[in-house]
């Protein structure tokens, strides 16, 4: 489509002269070049790491790091749905490492699931997002 683009308005088939021509073609070569990054699928998906939690049990003290890599901008921030987490869990976003931390002491067993979401900065562009959904088994 971008060579049909350019075919169109090559020299001497543009009505405006070679001025207008050069500025097409070279407006249809970005053009190119921005569909070309975007066929190669732009910038990677956001990882998340470890990619399933280690079992908690109840009453005895956990610790997790959920860390975000393929970033291209730093991480903006890191959410979970604290209703969702097991009682007596608290969720930090650690922004210095690209990270969240899962802590605390859970009070009951059971299985809970949720999604933890992050959000990178944009810059000339909108920032990465990804979400992985996770399941905290607690015995």
């Amino acid at each position: 489509m971008v060579r049909h683009f350019a075919s169109r308005f090559a020299p001497g088939r543009a009505s405006g002269g070679s001025n207008t021509a050069r500025r097409l073609a070279a407006l249809a070569c970005l053009l190119s070049a921005l569909l070309a990054c975007r066929g190669a699928g732009g910038p990677a998906a956001l990882a998340f790491s470890p990619a399933q939690l280690p079992p908690a049990t109840a009453g005895q003290p956990y610790q997790a790091i959920i860390t975000v890599t393929q970033n291209t901008t730093p991480v903006s921030q890191m959410t979970v749905g604290l209703a969702d987490l097991p009682p007596g869990m608290n969720f930090a976003f650690i922004r210095t490492q690209n990270a969240a931390e899962i802590s605390g002491t859970p009070q009951r067993a059971g299985t809970y699931k949720f999604t933890i979401s992050a959000y990178c900065f944009g810059t000339n562009v909108s920032g990465q997002t990804g979400h992985q959904d996770y399941q905290l088994v607690v015995q």
